[in-house]
């Protein structure tokens, strides 16, 4: 897998907004394996780049595998706000 994989999943977050997308979205937007998908966007969840919103319980604050909404698909993913 190469490296635009991560980006390709940023830019579909940055595309969404603070409004985020879910997991299952996410994944159905983009030409990935489920593995490559679940690899990627753990990757980007365990760097605390993602996060889930705060109507889903998140705080926002890219916990990690704290978060609420850490890999589970059917919860919106957003970019972790670095206010």
């Amino acid at each position: 897998m190469d490296q635009a994989c991560p980006n390709t999943i940023i830019s579909l977050l940055e595309d969404a907004g603070r409004k985020g997308s879910s997991g299952a979205n996410l994944r159905r937007s983009l030409e990935m394996t489920d593995t490559e998908f679940k690899q990627e966007s753990k990757k980007l969840w365990d760097k605390g780049s993602l996060c889930g919103i705060r109507e889903e319980n998140c705080c926002t604050r890219g916990c990690g595998f704290m978060c609420t909404a850490y890999l589970d698909e059917s919860k919106i993913w957003k970019l972790t706000e670095n206010d």
